[in-house]
């Protein structure tokens, strides 16, 4: 069932032209590192057993961006527009593939569902209860870099979306290899100079300071996005 789910994501999101080929992973529901994101997200970060009953998997999935998306917000203090529809796009395309994904597994005789709090930002403490990227962290697709970015083998520039369900596959080992190279070397720090407001820096990110900026291209775009940490750094297209 693996290769069958990794084709199924592969086949939906091919027509989008401003997307590379998806990696796709699969999280043990029992691993210790689930519980432990309660204490590196938020005390309120939900378990896959909240979203669904006697889980076995999270199938988490990332959607890389297309280089010409990166440069297209490369340059100015704000996200360009290219930047802002494809992570709008982006959006639609993973709430779209989670429901046909979800009947493609049901109808194999699967219980499967989808963590609707994922989309909802807490506004008090702008973090959502269930972080996809810490999810695709246990998921063996990647390491974290300063950028707080998660950096897979491709790279850290696109958008991660993930599925509970109760698949009896054998989930995959997270992964331990460092490509962030400023943890490697201590050098690098292309990400913290990429950074319009200094919310990123060596020592930690703001989170409101870089929200800030999210609303002003809200107003300009309706996508409360940035993405300057993203693009033009060494770790966001390795393949």
């Amino acid at each position: 069932m693996r290769e069958e789910i990794t084709a199924f994501i592969e086949k939906y999101v091919k027509d989008a032209s401003y997307l590379r080929k998806p990696l796709v992973g699969f999280a043990d529901c029992d691993s210790p590192m689930f519980p432990g994101l309660k204490t590196t997200v938020m005390p309120g970060h939900l378990m896959p057993a909240e979203i669904l009953t006697d889980p076995t998997v999270v199938i988490s999935y990332f959607l890389p961006f297309q280089k010409e998306v990166a440069l297209s917000n490369v340059s100015g203090r704000h996200a360009s527009k290219r930047w802002a529809e494809c992570y709008v796009e982006t959006n639609r395309l993973i709430a779209s593939l989670n429901t046909s994904l979800i009947d493609y597994l049901r109808d194999r005789g699967y219980r499967t569902a989808y963590p609707e709090s994922a989309v909802h930002l807490d506004k008090q403490i702008l973090m959502s209860c269930w972080s996809q990227r810490h999810v695709a962290e246990i998921a063996g697709l990647g390491t974290f870099g300063l950028n707080n970015l998660l950096i897979t083998r491709v790279g850290s520039c696109g958008r991660f979306g993930s599925i509970v369900t109760d698949l009896p596959v054998v989930a995959d080992m997270p992964e331990t290899e460092e490509r962030c190279l400023y943890k490697l070397t201590g050098k690098c720090l292309k990400c913290v100079k990429n950074c319009p407001t200094g919310a990123l820096s060596e020592e930690g990110f703001d989170r409101r300071v870089c929200f800030s900026l999210c609303q002003e291209n809200e107003k300009r775009y309706g996508a409360n996005v940035c993405g300057k940490c993203a693009v033009d750094i060494p770790c966001g297209f390795l393949k």
